[in-house]
């Protein structure tokens, strides 16, 4: 699924680009092609889809950031157990070869590369404003 998830940030971030530009022209008043009446329900509807994909990307990520945060926390849990619970000698072993295949095997959600986690849509939210400031300044 990394492919289909990165198809579906990538489509996003250039959704979310274009309509913060015709949301930053249409409010300034630089837009052409709305009419004057037209105008506030322009603005609405930009930026209700400005929200709506905002959200989007936050529940993918949060998702997969707490996810990968609950995998970890797993682990040190399970050893607190081995260490203060009596436990039978045959789920002691279970549970020892639980750990050791979590601390082995990090539970990570990536998309073609990119880890799914907080830092990653910090850093699509700064490229997306910085790439519509831009924009913008170009356009004047």
């Amino acid at each position: 699924y990394g492919l289909t998830i990165f198809m579906l940030i990538a489509g996003l971030c250039i959704e979310l680009i274009d309509n913060m530009y015709k949301l930053i022209t249409v409010f300034s008043g630089s837009a052409f092609y709305v009419d004057k009446y037209f105008k506030g329900d322009r603005i609405l509807v930009l930026t209700a889809w400005v929200i709506n994909i905002l959200t989007i990307l936050f529940v993918v990520i949060y998702s997969s950031h707490s996810a990968t945060s609950e995998g970890k926390k797993l682990n040190d849990d399970i050893q607190i157990m081995l260490l203060q619970h009596p436990i039978d000698v045959g789920k002691r072993k279970q549970l020892k070869l639980v750990t050791t295949q979590l601390s082995n095997n990090k539970i990570e959600f990536s998309a073609v590369g990119f880890s799914l986690n907080f830092p990653l849509l910090c850093t699509l939210l700064t490229s997306i404003f910085t790439y519509v400031i831009v924009m913008v300044q170009l356009r004047k």
